[in-house]
């Protein structure tokens, strides 16, 4: 494709990108999952991350403003689970709902870590992932406005009695009614980001 082109398919996408931002209220539903009335569980789990620690900083690389890669995820195994889930929601997006950054469910039992760098396909073990906020399947990264506070990331593993028939399109709105009855344990890392003007010369 021509330079040209390609700016402009970029510019589109982007545009998607900012529509899918401003009408994902409709997309989504409720407090966070976490929270969900639905979504009573009697033990807890500890979550994790390599790439960054929890209540600080998610470095730029996981940013839809850089490179957008998923970070590591680790967590301690439950017994009796069947399977894992996870979502990846932001509170703080302008919002009256959490925005949707990720979407995964049937993490194999014996699975407690997720590699960096998770391609949106990537079905390892019978793990799907499903739509996130910008309708795409996979992790998309935070990106808040620029200049805005820093957003709350809340990365939240459930673990479950059993596997989960769902479409591969399948949302956030689907995985938390799917997952009602079936949540063993739960926990969640979060992390902060902010996306600062670059400074003039």
């Amino acid at each position: 494709a021509r330079p040209g082109r390609r700016r402009d398919a970029e510019v589109q996408t982007w545009i998607g990108i900012a529509g899918a931002l401003a009408s994902a209220s409709a997309l989504a539903g409720g407090p966070l999952a976490m929270q969900h009335p639905g979504m009573q569980a009697a033990g807890t789990l500890q979550v994790t991350s390599p790439s960054f620690r929890a209540n600080a900083a998610v470095p730029a690389r996981y940013s839809a403003y850089h490179d957008g890669i998923s970070p590591a995820l680790a967590w301690s195994r439950v017994d009796k689970a069947k399977s894992y889930a996870l979502l990846v929601e932001d509170p703080d997006a302008p919002m009256a709902t959490p925005f949707v950054h990720w979407v995964a469910w049937n993490i194999p039992a014996n699975a407690t870590s997720l590699p960096e760098g998770l391609q949106g396909n990537a079905h390892a073990g019978g793990m799907v992932q499903g739509a996130s906020g910008i309708g795409k399947p996979g992790y998309f990264g935070p990106r808040p406005p620029v200049a805005d506070p820093p957003h709350h990331y809340h990365f939240e593993v459930f673990a479950l009695d059993a596997t989960l028939s769902l479409p591969a399109s399948a949302d956030r709105d689907a995985l938390v009614k799917a997952m009602q009855g079936h949540v063993l344990a739960k926990g969640e890392l979060v992390g902060t980001y902010d996306e600062n003007p670059t400074p003039k010369r």
